[in-house]
């Protein structure tokens, strides 16, 4: 049964308003307020909130500050107040804010009640290009983007950062970094190009290799690895002793939904005009993956990568040192020979978006005991244009 407005008003009237979330970013002076109604600083709806109209808390004691402006427009629902001090990552979870006592009203002259509410991260994305650097000072126990906004706290090990590249938890250290606040960024279904740079280690023998990059996976997106089974694709997929390929997981909308890898090519698995592309051990490697929909060249309804994966060889010293090729070439298995047919891509392939779950680097997202990296990365980008 639908409810009428004067039904709801009737409720309006007897529940005064309250400050539904408290949000803000590491390393900035500003919290976002969101109350459950539009709100004034006076009876009569009138006047826009001042900072008096806060009680702030700084309940670890680590980080005092007070509030030295608020900005506000008279019978909105969200404020936006300025402190003597920017946030801490020891904040978070921690301080609070509440409505001073009978300082903030509605328009039916009812006062906000004073129950504190914790400081949250915002889960606001940063705009494209996104670029995370992973050569946080030693002893770092988180990172964040370029914009300052995604928030991912280190996990595993000592939980710190090394002072150069990251170093992955497959050194033994479990240590991987978890994006827990921004869970409707990195997402993209038509275009999105992902760069990193990166020098893997392990890689001697033939079995499994699966090494996490980037993980934004879940119900949909991406994730892309270093990637070697040679028992998934039984006659197809056969890679040398000591050799991978980079794996660029995506998971189409339609036709055959399932999770499907775009693959480079390692020594002799390339055919045609294909570039073999071995990746080895001890290498430092600038990978640019490009997924786009609307590559041209397929037939619809036929199979076809509507992806490319270029890679920079740059030796064992990032500078060229036994580099096995030189500058960024396409080393894309284009024609998916390398994989049976449940897993090929068809011509406009869309990438299925999906919000509301974390994303990792260096680790499976779900279950970041898995898969973790062994060796360094250096820096990862993302952009939702295909590049």
């Amino acid at each position: 049964m639908t409810k009428s407005a004067a039904y709801f008003a009737d409720y309006d009237s007897q529940s005064g308003p309250y400050i539904a979330s408290v949000e803000g970013f590491i390393g900035s002076n500003q919290l976002t307020i969101k109350f459950s109604e539009g709100v004034y600083t006076n009876t009569g709806s009138s006047g826009a909130l001042v900072a008096a109209d806060f009680v702030l808390t700084d309940t670890g004691g680590n980080n005092p500050r007070t509030i030295t402006g608020v900005t506000h427009t008279a019978g909105s629902s969200t404020a936006i107040i300025t402190m003597s001090a920017s946030l801490k990552v020891a904040d978070i979870a921690s301080d609070t804010l509440a409505a001073a006592s009978n300082a903030i009203y509605d328009n039916y002259n009812l006062a906000a009640g004073t129950e504190s509410i914790a400081i949250g991260l915002s889960s606001l994305c940063p705009t494209s290009p996104i670029t995370v650097n992973l050569n946080e000072a030693s002893g770092s126990t988180y990172i964040m983007d370029t914009q300052n906004i995604l928030y991912g706290a280190v996990y595993g090990g000592a939980a710190t950062l090394s002072g150069s590249a990251y170093s992955g938890g497959g050194d033994g250290s479990g240590r991987y970094i978890q994006f827990d606040y921004n869970s409707s960024c990195l997402t993209a279904s038509t275009a999105m190009t992902i760069e990193t740079r990166i020098k893997p280690t392990g890689l001697a023998g033939t079995a499994n290799y699966i090494r996490r990059i980037l993980a934004r996976d879940g119900g949909g997106n991406f994730q892309i690895s270093i990637w070697r089974n040679n028992t998934a694709y039984p006659g197809l997929y056969n890679a040398p002793s000591g050799e991978a390929s980079i794996a660029l997981w995506v998971y189409p909308v339609s036709p055959g939904t399932t999770w499907k890898p775009v693959l480079t090519n390692y020594t002799g698995a390339k055919t045609g005009s294909e570039n073999n592309c071995p990746i080895v051990s001890d290498h430092w490697y600038q990978i640019k993956a490009v997924w786009q929909t609307n590559k041209s060249g397929g037939t619809p309804g036929q199979f076809f990568t509507p992806a490319d994966i270029y890679i920079d060889d740059q030796g064992t010293d990032g500078a060229g040192a036994g580099e096995i090729w030189s500058g960024y070439i396409n080393c894309t298995d284009s024609d998916q020979s390398l994989k049976t047919d449940t897993v090929k891509f068809y011509t406009g392939d869309v990438m299925k978006t999906a919000t509301g779950e974390n994303f990792t680097i260096g680790a499976a997202r779900a279950n970041p005991a898995n898969n973790l990296f062994n060796g360094l990365i250096d820096w990862i980008s993302w952009k939702d244009t295909a590049e």
